[in-house]
């Protein structure tokens, strides 16, 4: 599903990790985090790997201490624009809220202006440019601040007046 996905990527000569990455890679990047998936009728139609800071990357970033990240997100190419890759997100922000993270982060090419414009519309703003090694392409990395949800749900003075 993520090499047809992140085909017309390929097509333009972008060489991104999903184009092609043999099984082998994408269960280690799944195992580096969360992995979900979307699915209809038992098929699976959509997926995405969810992950706190990761100290080793190169990218900035991603290294930020309260920084999660979404990394693989995918949908079948007949059914995106229909909302599936919008609830993955969603399930991302809830899930990074969760656990204490502030913001959540992604990376796309630079020249998918399509995506770029996706994420920008799910609240996403350029965060920096940056050429992960082993591609021969700029990614903008995007960023999404997150409210906190635990002060969210703090109850206020008249609830523990009630309780008491």
């Amino acid at each position: 599903m993520l090499h047809d996905a992140f085909a017309p990527l390929g097509a333009i000569g972008l060489n991104c990790a999903c184009v092609d990455q043999p099984v082998e890679i994408t269960r280690q990047r799944v195992g580096q985090g969360d992995c979900f998936v979307a699915e209809t009728a038992g098929r699976i139609v959509g997926t995405a790997t969810f992950c706190g800071p990761d100290r080793s990357s190169p990218c900035p970033t991603y290294r930020g201490g309260r920084t999660a990240a979404v990394r693989q997100l995918a949908v079948q190419p007949e059914l995106q624009g229909r909302g599936i890759g919008r609830r993955l997100l969603a399930l991302a922000e809830a899930w990074a809220q969760a656990r204490g993270h502030q913001r959540l982060a992604l990376d796309t090419p630079l020249a998918a202006a399509y995506l770029v414009d996706y994420y920008k519309r799910r609240g996403f703003r350029a965060e920096e440019c940056f050429c992960f090694p082993g591609r021969h392409y700029s990614s903008l990395v995007m960023v999404k601040d997150l409210p906190d949800v635990r002060l969210a749900q703090e109850p206020d003075a008249d609830d523990w007046l009630e309780a008491a």
